[in-house]
């Protein structure tokens, strides 16, 4: 069985655009409390079209964010197989582009995998995973950056 060659879009900033409009659509309606059938089902369509987008874009550094919006869905919905499937990839992908991803996307993929092994009982991986993406949030140079990070890694669900 031959395979198609992953083609990346000539029109990378149409992507990129896409997939900046999704992300914060997205981040809002995860914290939300007493979401709809509707909305869940919304968020993770929402997320895998990010990634698609920045796949799309050819950016790995996004996509690994996208990788980490996708695993951060399925944790806020309770599903913990596929938020540890999405976040096993984001840190994959940090670990074949560590040079471009950097601090801030190492951060991610540990607080990825801290939150999908606190939804399968892991105890000791999870407070492992959440200690190294705390420390990692303390190196980060841009005090915005570390705090929406630390934000995240003190949300509930």
């Amino acid at each position: 069985m031959a395979y198609a060659a992953v083609v990346v879009s000539a029109d990378f900033e149409f992507h990129a655009q896409v997939a900046r409009a999704i992300y914060p659509e997205v981040r809002l309606l995860a914290a939300k409390p007493d979401r709809s059938p509707r909305e869940e089902q919304w968020l993770v369509h929402s997320a895998h079209a990010f990634v698609y987008h920045f796949m799309e874009a050819g950016d790995p550094v996004e996509e690994q964010r996208g990788e980490w919006l996708v695993s951060h869905v399925y944790s806020r919905l309770g599903r913990g197989e596929e938020a540890l499937r999405h976040a096993d990839r984001c840190m994959e992908l940090f670990e074949v582009h560590r040079e471009s991803i950097g601090t801030l996307g190492e951060a991610y993929a540990f607080e990825a995998l801290a939150r999908a092994h606190t939804l399968l009982g892991n105890r000791s991986e999870a407070r492992t995973f959440r200690t190294n993406a705390e420390q990692l949030a303390h190196q980060l140079q841009v005090p915005e950056v570390r705090a929406e990070l630390m934000e995240i890694l003190h949300e509930e669900g």
